[in-house]
């Protein structure tokens, strides 16, 4: 526990971490959502953001993510990875916190900012995939570990709604470091 603590710490400290590649690819794509901060907080928002929808709606922002994931990872995988990738995810950071803040149920706004989110995650995470990985395994791996945070994150919205008020604070206060 000690060790997964520090790792943890160490995500933070650096953002985004160094990846290397697991014993498999699958288990290098399943590990890429869980490293750095931003990633753990923007896919647990996702989901809180889909609870705020509540109902069947609440898996709109996850599947618009996820769709948008798959999307950017692609492009990645065949050289298209824009240099504002980044401020795409900073960008992303800035607005899933202040849709939290706010309480967003436009559910047209939640769901397209979800998949444009998803897209510039996507980028990185494709970028960011060990060199000569077998590109369908690491993305099924990082797809079924950004779901599973995304279920995480409808749990703890629809369990716990202040403490969704303040995975925004954080999301912000992750965008401006």
């Amino acid at each position: 526990m000690k060790r997964f603590g520090a790792l943890f710490l160490l995500g933070i400290a650096f953002g985004h971490p160094v990846h290397t590649s697991l014993s498999s690819p699958f288990l290098s794509g399943l590990a890429h959502p869980l490293t750095g901060a931003d990633h753990l907080a923007v896919m647990l928002a996702v989901g809180a953001l889909g609870a705020y929808l509540g109902g069947k709606k609440a898996l709109l922002p996850p599947l618009g993510f996820v769709g948008g994931m798959l999307a950017g990872t692609l492009l990645a995988f065949r050289g298209f990875s824009p240099s504002f990738a980044e401020l795409g995810i900073l960008f992303s950071l800035l607005v899933f916190g202040l849709m939290l803040l706010m309480r967003a149920r436009l559910l047209p706004a939640v769901f397209l900012l979800s998949v444009l989110g998803g897209v510039f995650h996507g980028f990185a995470h494709g970028t960011e995939a060990p060199a000569g990985t077998d590109e369908l395994l690491y993305t099924a791996g990082m797809l079924l570990s950004t779901a599973t945070l995304h279920a995480l994150g409808i749990l703890a919205g629809l369990r716990l709604r202040t403490l969704t008020r303040a995975l925004g604070a954080l999301l912000i206060a992750l965008a401006l470091v």
